[in-house]
């Protein structure tokens, strides 16, 4: 009795088995394969990309760069570059990342039934130049983010932007600046425009000053951490004398100012052309 107990209870797990097979795992396995089979398929990849909204990056790059991250397959399975399943916001995410230059992504369907795929890029503006050499330069955004390098054939372009400069480190800095004290930074430099002094060069300092360039090569000196929106006003009192008075169509002093600091309160201290001045500048 026992014998048959046990070989009834073997043949009932066989029994069991089978019908789990047949019925559940073998079901499974086949739409499964089928769905692989549909995913991959070649009716369902992507066929064309228009990538609109370049200026200065290359369009075979950023479609090359495209065509490798829709390259290979989730789970050593399913095809990346699937038209309803793509990975749209890894996608985007990892364009930001491998181009600096490109500030804003999106990504859609252009044509559904042709399976054409729409990139709009817009790219970053370049405002201002960061340089690191004479030879190595950066563009700089607005905000004083640092973005592409500038090709040596359009060094000639330097002219045209003022040059930031720095002291602090000698490696490629993500932002000039933090983000508020840029701000004060940039304000200033506009609001000493309007008061006819052009700024075509600065230098970050080691001790946390900033040296501001004019068109003649006068020094400005400035702290951010003091009250820099002051200092449009301080200057226009000042250049009501002889020494400081501002040719507001050059854009620069009407004479010869070696150094000028205002990181004083209230106050400046300054030297003209052949004079000692406290810091060698």
């Amino acid at each position: 009795m026992v014998y048959r107990s046990k070989k009834r209870k073997k043949k009932l797990r066989q029994r069991i088995l089978r019908r789990f097979l047949y019925k559940f795992l073998l079901p499974f396995l086949t739409v499964f394969f089928l769905f692989v089979l549909l995913w991959n398929s070649g009716f369902l990849k992507i066929s064309q990309l228009k990538i609109v909204g370049l200026e200065r990056l290359p369009r075979e790059r950023v479609e090359d760069f495209i065509r490798q991250e829709l390259a290979g397959r989730y789970f050593s399975l399913f095809d990346k570059d699937n038209y309803l399943f793509y990975p749209e916001g890894r996608l985007e995410d990892n364009l930001k990342q491998g181009f600096r230059e490109v500030k804003e992504v999106e990504i859609f369907y252009d044509d559904f039934f042709s399976r054409k795929l729409r990139v709009e890029i817009k790219e970053r503006k370049p405002k201002f130049l960061f340089c690191l050499k004479k030879d190595k330069c950066f563009f700089m955004e607005e905000d004083g983010y640092v973005f592409s390098k500038l090709p040596p054939e359009e060094l000639k372009v330097k002219k045209n932007f003022i040059v930031f400069l720095t002291e602090r480190d000698s490696k490629v800095p993500q932002f000039y600046l933090e983000e508020k004290e840029f701000t004060k930074l940039r304000t200033l430099i506009m609001d000493l425009y309007n008061l006819g002094l052009k700024i075509v060069k600065v230098v970050s300092l080691k001790n946390e000053e900033i040296l501001l360039k004019t068109k003649s090569g006068a020094s400005l000196v400035i702290n951010l951490k003091g009250e820099v929106s002051k200092i449009p006003d301080i200057l226009k009192k000042a250049s009501l004398k002889d020494d400081l008075k501002i040719d507001y169509q050059k854009k620069d002093f009407k004479n010869r100012v070696d150094y000028v600091n205002l990181t004083f309160k209230n106050r400046i201290y300054y030297c003209m052309g052949g004079d000692v001045c406290q810091s060698n500048y």
